[in-house]
């Protein structure tokens, strides 16, 4: 699945927010379903250092409970977005139980463990499973936010796209306590010429 100029991966994803008031122990639960196409409109030049960019509409959103203002607003949307290679931690060579740590400029600090290699028949690829443990602070409006993700990602080595992931996102805000789950998979691959 090389990338190629018009090639469209459309992505489902499920998302579930939890939100605790620390204080009267209210909590509220908003559930999300999207289904989005993400299709190249640049590819990467290596001459000028140009990365690959993507145009992402959204073509289907149900809120539950229903929010009708946030479903406008998604498909409405044109996000235009530079396709970073979602292998960021290129090494010479990959085995099961690498671990590394990024540190980060935004102070969300990266461990990455290499839990699985195999050939999918499905996708008919090669593909990397990454567990992903990212932990910090970050400052907004004066105020320290505690941040805290889970992250299972299984991509193709050759390109870097991301076939499915499951992220958790934990963080305290003052008196309120998130989390977030999201579930997310490619269920469809098109180039100009033919589908997958």
């Amino acid at each position: 699945m090389e990338k190629k100029f018009r090639d469209k991966y459309t992505y489902a994803e499920n998302k579930s927010s939890t939100m605790v008031n620390l204080l009267t122990g209210e909590k509220k639960v908003q559930y999300e379903e999207t289904i989005y196409i993400i299709r190249i409109v640049e590819l990467p030049d290596p001459i000028t250092n140009i990365s690959a960019e993507y145009e992402k509409t959204y073509t289907s959103v149900r809120y539950t409970p229903s929010d009708d203002r946030a479903t406008r607003r998604l498909l409405s949307q044109r996000i235009r977005e530079y396709f970073s290679n979602e292998i960021e931690f290129f090494l010479p060579e990959y085995s099961v139980g690498n671990r590394w740590l990024l540190k980060s400029l935004t102070n969300l600090d990266k461990l990455i463990t290499i839990t699985g290699i195999y050939e999918s028949d499905k996708y008919g690829t090669e593909v990397i499973t990454f567990d992903i443990e990212m932990v910090g602070t970050i400052t907004s409006r004066g105020e320290a936010i505690p941040n805290h993700y889970w992250i299972n990602k299984n991509m193709d080595v050759r390109t870097g796209t991301v076939l499915s992931e499951e992220t958790i996102y934990k963080s305290t805000i003052v008196y309120s306590r998130m989390t977030n789950v999201t579930l997310k998979k490619l269920i469809k691959y098109e180039t100009h010429s033919h589908d997958l």
